[in-house]
């Protein structure tokens, strides 16, 4: 059976799943016995409105503070037209703005929890609407680009009576804090490559070619020496720090000479010998430097960069020792021992997931990410296209990770992996392959709450060992075709006449 025999198969509604879902819970009700409450969140002040199933408004539209005394107001006022009108269902509803709707969505959440888990009556519904689909319903209401508070409020008591609007959740205290967590880790590895690139700028600026890529150098100019750099992959090197930490200015450097720098490093606790003070000396002597007065504000400036450079590294620890003590306590606890795995990437996948609760089947994830493929159908013509990418790229580059790592640590995933490329495909498309089978692994394991057990494999140490030994000819086979490859491309050099 094709794709799109199983989807019309399972088509109960022409709008799909959850349009039927609103349809049943809205059957034998009238237009009149609904009371729609939509909301239009702001950062300090809400409007809000109320009106039955046909647009009938029950109290004007008006603003409230978005303290204390507005949300008292607001649920005064809901209650008295409940009370008034006697609604047989009540469907309050607003976007998820940043981080202002948390505060009320929490409060009412917990004050009418009995009537959204039907333990009394009206029945209470409580969803929240995309800004998008608000954006689009107010243009096509208005046939213009204009937008006020008040036509936001009819876009968004719209979507909510035509049921399109998803379930108002937010994540317990432990997922909280496992979502703010990845949220700072996002934005301190992202500050940090900022940083990072400016101390290598600064670096080059005080002693040019200290820094420089051998590899790419030798390739893009194979007529000239190439020069041995300072340190590959600088920041991560102890050398660099040293020097950054203890002597920035070029001319201090080459003061002290090679007895000076050995004992300096020594003084302060960092391993210096004769090999690595004569490698520093060679470096700085090469150089084209910047005039002596010039170079102490490079260096000042240098220093107080990797400071901060520094304190990022900080922060980012802390919040990987976070995530370490956190996720033992949630549903993600049976996926830690999986190979391949680890903290940061598990906690970056629950993030992108959201709730499983509104979750169906592992596609969905898929589609979330933006991993799905384009689909175009009419007539008898259909067409699946290239990646469709309308998702978030934080979370397709989670998945990616994903599938990467768990192919090269866990046979389970890399036979996925093999047989892509066995097939024909190419690396990145074979880690396509294995996320696929990892988002849908993972969310099973999430789903049912249990560990990770291959039940399609009677023998699964004998699979493993075989699927080991599969990954590590690819590893050598993709060694050798990138040695061959180099040696192809790098051409003789010139012999002086």
């Amino acid at each position: 059976m094709s794709k799109r025999t199983r989807t019309q198969a399972k088509l109960i509604h022409i709008q799909g799943r959850r349009a039927e879902a609103f349809r049943q819970l809205r059957e034998g009700i009238s237009d009149q016995e609904i009371l729609c409450a939509p909301l239009d969140i702001g950062k300090n002040v809400h409007w809000a409105a109320f009106h039955t199933g046909d647009g009938q408004l029950l109290h004007a539209p008006f603003e409230v503070s978005t303290l204390k005394t507005g949300y008292e107001r607001y649920v005064q006022t809901l209650d008295e037209l409940v009370a008034a009108h006697r609604p047989r269902l009540v469907i309050l509803g607003h976007e998820p703005t940043g981080v202002y709707h948390e505060s009320w969505a929490r409060n009412l959440l917990t004050r009418y929890a009995d009537h959204l888990a039907e333990r009394a009556t009206p029945r209470f519904v409580y969803q929240w609407v995309n800004s998008y689909q608000v954006k689009l319903n107010r243009t096509q209401t208005t046939l213009s680009f204009n937008k006020t508070d008040l036509l936001d409020l009819g876009a968004i008591g719209d979507l909510l009576l035509r049921g399109l609007g998803f379930p108002a959740r937010l994540p317990s205290d432990t997922d909280l804090l496992v979502r703010q967590e990845v949220y700072a880790l996002r934005a301190t590895q992202a500050e940090q490559r900022r940083v990072g690139n400016r101390i290598i700028g600064l670096f080059d600026q005080l002693i040019p070619g200290a820094l420089l890529n051998p590899r790419r150098l030798a390739r893009a100019h194979p007529e000239l020496d190439v020069p041995s750099p300072l340190a590959t992959r600088p920041l991560e090197r102890q050398l660099v720090e040293a020097l950054i930490t203890l002597c920035p200015n070029p001319y201090d450097i080459l003061a002290l000479g090679n007895p000076g720098i050995i004992a300096l490093f020594h003084e302060h606790g960092y391993r210096c010998g004769p090999k690595t003070a004569d490698k520093l000396l060679a470096v700085v002597q090469r150089a084209l430097l910047p005039p002596a007065d010039v170079a102490p504000a490079f260096a000042a400036i240098l220093q107080r960069e990797f400071a901060h450079y520094q304190f990022l590294s900080t922060q980012r620890a802390a919040a990987l020792a976070s995530l370490e003590t956190l996720l033992p306590h949630t549903r993600a606890r049976h996926l830690l021992p999986i190979p391949g795995t680890s903290a940061h990437l598990l906690a970056r996948y629950l993030t992108g997931v959201g709730n499983l609760d509104d979750v169906l089947f592992a596609g969905q994830i898929w589609k979330k990410a933006g991993m799905t493929p384009t689909l175009y159908s009419s007539g008898d013509v259909v067409i699946y296209g290239q990646m469709s990418k309308q998702g978030d790229p934080f979370f397709r580059d989670t998945l990616y990770l994903l599938g990467y790592q768990l192919a090269l640590h866990c046979p389970y995933f890399g036979d996925a992996f093999l047989n892509a490329i066995e097939r024909g495909k190419s690396e990145t498309e074979a880690t396509i392959h294995a996320a696929h089978k990892v988002n849908r692994v993972f969310f099973h394991l999430l789903q049912h709450d249990e560990p990770f057990d291959p039940p399609d494999i009677p023998d699964y140490p004998a699979f493993a060992r075989h699927g080991e030994a599969r990954m590590q000819r690819y590893l050598a086979q993709k060694k050798q075709s990138r040695q061959r490859k180099t040696a192809t491309r790098r051409r003789p050099r010139k012999q002086p006449h």
